[in-house]
């Protein structure tokens, strides 16, 4: 295996990872639609990180990072939803 198909496959396994931690997170408010610990600036500073994820894996066409960081954005906004609409 060439050494840039392993870096990619470690990036396919850190974002599942990510991915699957947080969607646990996004779960749990779903279901109490509880955001009192989430604050606003954590949710900012979520949001800002994938997005500078996301533009770093578009630029450097690795699937592995900018994919996972659409999916984190997406259930960040969620959270960001029910803090803002909900709460």
């Amino acid at each position: 295996m060439k050494e840039q198909n392993k870096l990619e496959f470690l990036t396919w396994i850190a974002g599942i990872m990510v991915t699957i931690s947080f969607s646990d997170l996004v779960y749990n408010v779903y279901l109490t639609k509880n955001t009192s610990n989430l604050t606003y600036t954590w949710i900012f500073l979520i949001l800002s990180s994938q997005i500078l994820y996301f533009i770093f894996g578009l630029i450097n066409h690795i699937k592995g990072v900018y994919i996972p960081s659409i999916i984190i954005i997406l259930m960040s906004l969620y959270i960001f939803h029910v803090k803002y609409f909900l709460s």
